[in-house]
Order: structure tokens, then C-alpha cells, then sequence
């Protein structure tokens, strides 16, 4: 009985070729991918038309709560995708098992995370509301819309939407500006006074919107700024944080001052029993401004301004793409060391 001796796999290059792109996982996405219920990722880029001129818009990948940026990587090592086969010259032969390369890829798309604070992206594309005038006029553009077109994942947008205190009426989206938002609070404040509700405890969240609808606020708009004051919600009924209700306070009424009076600042007493008259008399105590001194410049020894760059006070990301940890390598590095 006669053997046959195979020396090797038969492997053949099949003449249509198909187009295939690599992408290179980091293990955080590969770990997430190889959940139970893996979540559904999504490729974003910038509107080109919010692009200054001759800037170009770049891929990403978004996961739920993080953004890489996508980039080709080309490689002297050509990658071959392989499927298997089965060859052999005459019917009555024996079918011989191989491999065919359906696709060469000579470039590869690698993902860096990206840590950029998506705030300006954000604020770019949310129209300013002043309250002098209704949303309607705006035009209609909803906020999975808005989201759809910055290339940052839902879980970053979503914390810059609450900080920017960001809100959508009737199909618009928007942010209010600092005076319009003090405003309202000025007046939820001196609502729930009259009406006896304690703000520093949890509170029936339609009483304060009773309280204050006369004041021709969206609704969304007061939500907004409750939710930006670290409400928790329970059933129908909310708290405030204390600590954000004090730092926001002080930060809008700081600004607010600081433009109206100009360079020269306000006075220290004088902005701190403003501030307290922003807050629950409970909260008196607390009112400090150490709390804000991130976002304080001092034009005189006895006055303060709100500083202009706030926006990169300490606690917002900073800019630039994380680098790869030292050591770490592609994986067509890898596989050149090994070759070698």
C-alpha cells in the first residue's frame, strides 16, 4: 500500500482579491468586545462644516464611555489573510488541504485613546439661549444629532452636556448663557423660600417647576440646571449637592460680577454675602472662597475677578492624545523582532 508524503502546505494567492482592512484592539476594547453583551461601538468624525479651513476631519472609534482615534500605520511586512482549501489535479486524486491568501494588507489601522476635553466640540455646536428670546427661532437640530457629529463617546458628551447645563427644547438644543441660568436660579431660589421648600433636603421636583413656570423657562432648562447641581432623583423627588449647589453659585455670581464691574473686580465682602444670598441659610457657614480659588484672580488686595481661562483650571482633561506606554509596541513590531 503506497503513502503519500505532503512536505508542507500547499498555499496559492486566489485571483480576486478582496479588500480587507486590519484594526489593531487594544485589550480594553478586546476586553469589552468579549462581554456577555458586548455594546455596540461607533465610528464618528467631526462635521466638516464646524472644521476651521483646511483642517481635516479624522476617524474614531467610540466605545460607551471612551474615544480612540483611529490612524493607518503602514508596514514593510505584508499581511496576508488566508482561508482554507482544498486542491488536487485529477478527480482521482486524494483532495489535498491548503491555504488560499484572499486579501494582502500592507497597512494596518491602529486606535490611540484620546483624552481631549470635548467641551469646546460641544459648545460649538449648542446654540447660546439668553433667555430674551424662545427656542423656537432657533434651528431644529436634536440632540442625538448634535452627539452624532463629535467624535467623542456618548458617556464624555454626556458629562459636558450637564456641566454646560445644556438642554433641548422642542427639537433645538441649546445652553443658556451664565446670566440667563443665574437668573433662573435666582428665581427658583426665592420659589422655593416662599413656598417652603427646603432645598437642602429632598424635595417634590414639580412643586419647584409650579413654583417658577411663571417665568417663561423651558422646562428642560430648569432640569438641566438641577441635574447640573448634583440632584439625585428618587421616585418624583430630587436633592441637591451641596457642594456643586456652592461651587456653581459662586463661580456664575463671580463672572456675573466681574462683567459688570470691569477690571477692577468686587470687592471680597461684598461677593461672599451676595454668594450667601444664593444658598440655603444652612449652607452659610460653608461659603468660602477657597471653594472657587482655581477660577480667582486678584486685581487688588481687597478684590477678586473671575479668570478668563477657567475652562483650564485644574479638574478638566487635558489636551493632547495619550501617548502608548513606554514599551509598548505595534504588533507588526512584535512580529519583526520575532522574525529576526
Amino acid at each position: 500500500m503506497s503513502t503519500q508524503v505532503q512536505a508542507g502546505i500547499p498555499f496559492s494567492v486566489a485571483q480576486d482579491q478582496q479588500a480587507f482592512r486590519l484594526l489593531e484592539l487594544p485589550d480594553e476594547i478586546l476586553e469589552l468586545l468579549s462581554t456577555p453583551n458586548p455594546p455596540v461601538l461607533h465610528i464618528k468624525s467631526q462635521d466638516p462644516s464646524s472644521l476651521p479651513p483646511g483642517k481635516q476631519a479624522h476617524a474614531h472609534l467610540c466605545t460607551p464611555t471612551s474615544t480612540y482615534r483611529i490612524s493607518q500605520i503602514q508596514t514593510s511586512n505584508s499581511v496576508h489573510v488566508t482561508c482554507p482549501v482544498t486542491t488536487s489535479s485529477d478527480s482521482s486524486e486524494v483532495p489535498i488541504g491548503g491555504i488560499s491568501a484572499i486579501a494582502t494588507c500592507t497597512a494596518t489601522l491602529n486606535l490611540d485613546k484620546v483624552v481631549d476635553d470635548p467641551t469646546p466640540s460641544l459648545k460649538q455646536m449648542l446654540r447660546l439661549y439668553d433667555g430674551s428670546r424662545s427656542t423656537d427661532s432657533f434651528s431644529k437640530r436634536g440632540k442625538a444629532d448634535v452627539f452624532g457629529d463629535i467624535p467623542f463617546s456618548d458617556a464624555q458628551l454626556e458629562r459636558v452636556w450637564t456641566s454646560q447645563i445644556a438642554f433641548e427644547h422642542n427639537g433645538v438644543c441649546a445652553r443658556p448663557t451664565t446670566d440667563a441660568a443665574l437668573r433662573l436660579w435666582r428665581s427658583v431660589f426665592a420659589a422655593a423660600t416662599a413656598e417652603g421648600i427646603d432645598l437642602t433636603t429632598q424635595f417634590y421636583a414639580d412643586d419647584l417647576w409650579k413654583a417658577t413656570e411663571e417665568d417663561d423657562a423651558p422646562k428642560p432648562l430648569l432640569e438641566a440646571l438641577i441635574k447640573r447641581l448634583g440632584a439625585e432623583s428618587s421616585d418624583s423627588f430630587v436633592s441637591l449637592s451641596k457642594a456643586d449647589v456652592l461651587m456653581w453659585t459662586g463661580l456664575a455670581l463671580l463672572e456675573e460680577q466681574t462683567t459688570n464691574s470691569g477690571q477692577n473686580g468686587v470687592e471680597r465682602a461684598k461677593l461672599l454675602l451676595m454668594w450667601k444670598g444664593l444658598v440655603p441659610e444652612r449652607w452659610h457657614d460653608d461659603v468660602h472662597l477657597d471653594l472657587i480659588k482655581a477660577y480667582i484672580i486678584q486685581p487688588t488686595s481687597n478684590t477678586v475677578a473671575f479668570r478668563a481661562s477657567a475652562d483650564e483650571a485644574p479638574g478638566t482633561a487635558s489636551s493632547g492624545e495619550k501617548k502608548p506606554a513606554a514599551g509598548a509596541r505595534r504588533w507588526h513590531e512584535k512580529f519583526k523582532r520575532n522574525k529576526n
